[in-house]
């Protein structure tokens, strides 16, 4: 669009000014990022006059009237006004105007824009429940922002400064809490796409293991055989309020075994078996550790004795022929060992009377007593 060389000329000369304005140029504001903008945010003011190149802007600040000027936080380059670091002294009314590179033309002013500069919102971090929390357990880290919606979440664990996880809700949840997990945790809130994100507060995530358990043998025999009956206890190291337990052979649950103290069955066949159990409380933590197993080895069915009544009942002959051996077995190994005292004493007898028969008929026949054999 191009101005008459007379309307220029009554225009200079203050002749027919209504006429004339009416065909100046338009100026048009616009402010990036759009409203609101937060303290410590960049400001871009941009004025256009369209189907027109080569002006120069200037810019406008309602409470004081005057061409602002790049000082500072303010810069200027060909049609971008630029504030770095909003604060609370830039809320205003902004406007702007084009000039023509003589000078002697002039754009309409433009639309004014409101800038309005506020606080960054409170980002607040919370976590449930509340720490100490336990392995096993399921957290729940909650990013609570003041104000607007549409905000981005970045969730971070540890001393890492990568997020661990990012999303559009302000929750985020952990399943099957690990000791890992314990350490220093925060959320990051973004609006928009905004360069600049809002940091909450920090909580310490204290992660402790469960209480642990452990299975105790009562039974005073070390030698078990299959169906024997043993009894067992589980022993847990803190809190008095357990009230209930489980038990597991071989990792499976045993059915309607609750307490605390309980009588097991050995299989029937001979073998290894596991036994491990857990106890259960209505607060938190609502469980212990499952505990070390032990481990019992089940002979096969043991041997009876004879001096057992039920042995003699059940076996009959048998046993007396075994109770017979035994004695014969008995008396060979008594003769056994008294057999060379009793053969010493046999001989020493036979000597003797030989003896004595020799010096009774020496005798007799010195006196004439004895007669010779017919």
């Amino acid at each position: 669009m191009k101005l008459s060389l007379r309307c220029l000329l009554f225009c200079l000369g203050f002749h027919f000014y209504p006429a004339c304005t009416q065909m100046l140029p338009q100026a048009r504001l616009t402010v990036e990022p759009q409203n609101p903008v937060f303290t410590g945010e960049t400001v871009k003011l941009t004025c256009l006059v369209r189907s027109y190149i080569g002006w120069r802007y200037k810019w406008f600040k309602r409470n004081t009237g005057a061409e602002l000027a790049p000082s500072g936080r303010y810069s200027k380059s060909e049609n971008v006004f630029t504030i770095r670091g909003a604060a609370g002294e830039d809320n205003a009314l902004y406007w702007c105007q084009g000039e023509s590179s003589t000078g002697y033309l002039q754009s309409h002013i433009s639309n004014a824009v409101q800038l309005a500069v506020t606080a960054l919102p409170r980002a607040t971090l919370t976590v449930q429940p509340h720490p100490p929390v336990f392995t096993g357990e399921t957290v729940t880290l909650k990013c609570a922002i003041e104000s607007h919606s549409g905000w981005t979440y970045k969730w971070y664990m540890g001393s890492s400064t990568n997020p661990a996880f990012q999303s559009e809700g302000n929750s985020f949840i952990i399943s099957g809490l690990k000791e890992s997990h314990a350490g220093q945790c925060w959320c990051q809130g973004q609006w928009k796409h905004r360069p600049l994100s809002i940091h909450s507060n920090t909580i310490h995530l204290r992660v402790q293991a469960l209480p642990a358990s452990t299975v105790v043998l009562q039974n005073p025999q070390s030698l078990f055989y299959a169906g024997d009956i043993m009894s067992l206890r589980c022993d847990l190291a803190d809190y008095t309020d357990w009230g209930r337990y489980s038990w597991y052979r071989d990792r499976s649950l045993i059915p309607n075994m609750t307490s605390k103290a309980v009588a097991v069955t050995l299989l029937a066949q001979a073998g290894q078996n596991q036994f491990t159990c857990e106890g259960e409380r209505n607060s938190r933590p609502k469980r212990s550790q499952v505990s070390t197993a032990i481990e019992i080895t089940a002979l096969a069915q043991r041997v009876e004795t004879a001096s057992q009544p039920s042995n003699n009942i059940t076996h009959g002959g048998q046993d007396e022929s075994l109770a017979s051996t035994l004695s014969v077995s008995r008396m060979v190994c008594s003769l056994l060992v008294v057999s060379p005292y009793l053969f010493v004493s046999v001989i020493l007898g036979v000597q003797c009377h030989r003896y004595r028969g020799a010096n009774y008929r020496h005798s007799n026949r010195k006196h004439g007593r004895l007669k010779p054999y017919v």
